[in-house]
């Protein structure tokens, strides 16, 4: 599966273990410049519904949140990246997840083309 895109420039991709994996755009990275903090809104096995914040990222322009693209569960949390957010890039997981939706009728709402 391809990554698919939210509004607020959250991606969503199968993951190579099974899991869902969620960062965010290239084009949320430019907008916020220098990230300089990461920060779980929730935590791990925490059940959250399509636009549930779940964490918190900062930079030298802004302070966002990023969302939960879908239902589900959150498994996961990219404690490399909490610890150096500095590093981040637009193909790093952010956080993983089950999806509620046996039948992936979710990821079907989003968009295959970043926003």
């Amino acid at each position: 599966m391809a990554k698919k895109y939210t509004k607020t420039h959250e991606w969503i991709e199968e993951g190579k273990d099974g899991k869902y994996w969620v960062g965010i755009s290239q084009v949320a990275i430019e907008m916020l410049g220098d990230v300089v903090y990461l920060e779980k809104g929730k935590d791990e096995d925490d059940v959250v519904g399509a636009g549930d914040e779940v964490m918190v990222i900062e930079s030298v322009k802004a302070a966002s949140d990023i969302y939960a693209p879908v239902n589900g569960s959150i498994r996961e949390f990219n404690e490399d990246l909490i610890a150096e957010p500095s590093s981040i890039t637009s193909n790093d997981w952010l956080f993983k997840m089950e999806i509620a939706d046996p039948f992936l009728n979710a990821l079907d709402e989003l968009s295959d083309e970043e926003i």
